[in-house]
């Protein structure tokens, strides 16, 4: 596809690097992506956050069954208990707790 030159805006620097320095950085992290040997669009954490993201929205969709929520991002879900949800996704106590899982 065609690249897309991302542009950031700075909140909070605490650490006072300079422009030049916090673009570097930036655009090392772009490479940092284990999957595949090509840069991503996204500084690799934000990327994976989107995917996880992504994936968290369509496990919600799924466990209520709105399928239309699993295909749209914008889509608005029925209101659920959070506690009761974050008890019943996770899969830490699994037979998939230690096997590699990628968004």
């Amino acid at each position: 596809g065609t690249t897309k030159t991302p542009r950031y805006t700075v909140l909070v620097d605490d650490s006072d690097f300079g422009m030049d320095e916090l673009e570097g950085m930036t655009f090392s992290l772009c490479f940092c992506h284990q999957i595949v040997a090509l840069t991503t669009s996204l500084p690799t954490p934000l990327y994976v956050a989107s995917q996880y993201a992504d994936r968290g929205r369509r496990l919600l969709a799924q466990r209520s069954g709105d399928s239309e929520a699993s295909s749209s991002s914008h889509s608005e879900t029925t209101p659920m208990d959070i506690k009761t949800a974050n008890q019943e996704l996770p899969y830490k106590d699994t037979k998939l707790a230690n096997v590699r899982v990628n968004a």
